[in-house]
């Protein structure tokens, strides 16, 4: 079956810059090509060459005007299916010159149809809906009322284990990288994401200053940028850093900036704990999943759909109150000093990682939907 993938017009697929979309899309890719003909339309910046092999045919479009060239080449042939991502308007806009194609829209985050012209409209457009978790699809109910439950279905993100390290099963390796890292000696708590005000950093930073005054050798390492891809730093970058430097210390915190993907899985595999203090409504949560494919124990909020990847007490510990940092530090604290309860916990979420969030499994869900969508007229 010919299908046409459209990446948002954010950043490029494969994904140099990261952004969980586009890593979403790029390992989607290279699996629907052993059975279909993939033509993929991303923004230019993932590279001049084709990663993919002949089954897949790759347009890199201009960021200035994105949409409108994508029409333009999708208008010169005919694709049974559209597959778009976090962008309805898109199916509205592209379903003037293709009104044949059936249309599929991927959600990886909640949308309000308040904030964009054209989203309720591209709704309607929609032949089929797949949500990132049980929670985005709720919410895409509740908001777009006319969208009918048979219409959309959950299929949790995906992971290859293969691209982590697993912290328990070679100390060799793993004592070579806490010195490349200079945190040999050090109780290591990890948080990887966005430096943004929605991901609670300043909760991060009170419940660390508590599990401290017990843990003399405590090293809070926070990996990311204020944006996939993006290095420079912006106001509330720099305050939390401040702040985080008065609250704990300099010797105490470390602020990387922007990670590549490869280098991030070893920051997993040195750490102690991982620490996911989201304010927000996580959509799904993909760093927990990273984290516990590298047999880490996870300090979480309940928020979003982060419950349904962290399982409490199983796979590691869920903070109700994601302001309470009291709660959060004795999370910490206990993992930290118990390795026998953060070697268990962490080798069940790697368990979990493989047996129900594999790309396999992702593959076959969107197959089902595909067929589905193809036989309707």
């Amino acid at each position: 079956m010919k299908i046409a993938i459209v990446a948002p017009e954010t950043r490029p697929v494969p994904p140099v810059r990261g952004g969980a979309v586009q890593l979403y899309i790029d390992e989607v890719v290279r699996r629907l090509s052993k059975r279909h003909k993939i033509t993929l339309f991303t923004p230019r910046g993932g590279g001049k060459r084709n990663p993919y092999g002949r089954r897949v045919k790759v347009y890199r479009i201009k960021k200035k005007n994105y949409l409108k060239r994508v029409r333009k080449k999708v208008r010169r042939r005919h694709f049974p299916i559209i597959h778009t991502f976090n962008r309805p308007h898109f199916i509205r806009s592209l379903h003037k010159v293709s009104p044949r194609s059936k249309y599929l829209l991927n959600l990886h985050n909640t949308l309000d149809e308040r904030k964009r012209r054209g989203w309720r409209k591209g709704m309607k457009k929609t032949d089929f809906f797949i949500a990132n978790s049980n929670f985005t699809r709720r919410d895409a109910l509740r908001r777009f009322r006319k969208v009918k439950r048979s219409k959309i279905t959950t299929v949790h993100l995906g992971i290859d284990t293969g691209k982590f390290i697993m912290k328990w099963s070679n100390p060799r390796r793993l004592n070579q990288l806490k010195r490349k890292l200079k945190v040999k000696g050090r109780k290591v708590v990890l948080f990887v994401g966005k430096i943004h005000k929605k991901k609670g950093l300043n909760t991060l930073i009170s419940a660390s200053r508590i599990a401290k005054k017990r843990n003399k050798n405590l090293l809070v390492i926070i990996v990311g940028g204020m944006d996939h891809g993006v290095r420079w730093k912006n106001v509330y970058f720099r305050k939390i850093e401040r702040r985080a430097k008065r609250a704990l210390g300099k010797k105490h915190v470390r602020f990387t900036g922007f990670v590549s993907p490869k280098r991030v899985a070893q920051y997993y595999a040195v750490a102690d704990v991982f620490v996911c203090p989201s304010v927000w409504k996580e959509p799904f949560g993909r760093v927990n999943l990273e984290a516990m494919a590298s047999g880490l124990p996870v300090v979480s909020t309940r928020r979003g759909g982060i419950s349904e990847v962290v399982v409490h007490k199983k796979t590691g510990y869920l903070v109700n109150n994601p302001r309470n940092a009291k709660r959060m530090a004795k999370y910490i604290h206990k993992l930290l000093n118990n390795r026998k309860l953060a070697r268990r916990l962490g080798t069940a979420g790697r368990r979990r990682a493989v047996a129900r969030f594999s790309w396999s499994s992702v593959i076959r869900k969107i197959n089902r939907v595909y067929r589905k969508v193809s036989r309707r007229r």
